[in-house]
């Protein structure tokens, strides 16, 4: 149970809001680097892909960036399992999102959390399953960068 603007909302009435749905689907790591490869090219550093949260779209390459910029000392392959808000300490506390069903962008969502809003789970060639966030639309890569402006 959360609370949105004073009111109690159930974790299903929040995946329902925040992702539209509930249906996961499971792919294959071949066939998510495929994806991947399909959509952007051969560089993973210059995917997208997009925070199911405060849909703040991200790379490899921002986090790349955010180490050069802060000192940030995490994965870089969090670009596609925490929005980037969690770790950049430049932007100020109070304009970091965080799990509402209106949260501000970027924010501090990660799958690792107690609610996970994973829509894809990548399972590897051992079974093990992995969530990360969607691959960016060129519809949401625009609306990103609108915001940005």
């Amino acid at each position: 149970m959360c609370e949105q603007d004073g009111e109690k909302i159930t974790t299903d009435d929040l995946f329902e809001k925040v992702l539209g749905s509930k249906e996961v689907k499971k792919i294959a790591t071949a066939d998510w680097l495929a994806k991947g490869t399909e959509l952007f090219g051969d560089d993973p550093k210059l995917w997208r892909f997009v925070c199911p949260n405060c849909k703040h779209v991200q790379s490899i390459a921002d986090f790349i960036a955010l180490r050069e910029a802060v000192g940030y000392e995490g994965e870089v392959q969090n670009a596609y399992y925490s929005c980037i808000g969690r770790y950049d300490t430049r932007i100020p506390e109070k304009d970091i999102g965080t799990l509402t069903a209106n949260p501000k962008s970027p924010c501090d969502y990660t799958l690792g959390g107690l609610i996970c809003l994973a829509k894809t789970i990548v399972v590897d060639d051992e079974g093990k399953e992995n969530p990360v966030f969607e691959f960016a639309t060129i519809e949401r890569i625009t609306i990103t960068r609108r915001r940005r402006r």
